[in-house]
């Protein structure tokens, strides 16, 4: 399963104002598998360091990760 956070992309971006033209953009890809513990302190760091995009990659789960990603993204 696949999670993107745009959703917190768009949060970012109200708080940011949008980039100015022609800024690079970051996007960071994960693949996880079990990370539950350690998923939320990861988007964190790559959002202060100013990813605009996550792609996150679940490599079948057993624990709560994709549950913990999901509840960000309804969040907002």
């Amino acid at each position: 399963m696949a999670l993107t956070l745009r959703s917190l992309k768009r949060r970012l971006k109200k708080d940011r104002g949008d980039p100015p033209t022609g800024r690079k953009t970051l996007m960071v890809m994960g693949f996880m598998k079990n990370e539950s513990l350690a998923v939320d302190e990861w988007i964190d760091h790559y959002l202060w360091q100013g990813a605009d995009d996550i792609v996150l990659i679940d490599n079948s789960s057993t624990d709560d990760t994709v549950a913990r990603v999901e509840a960000r993204i309804a969040a907002g």
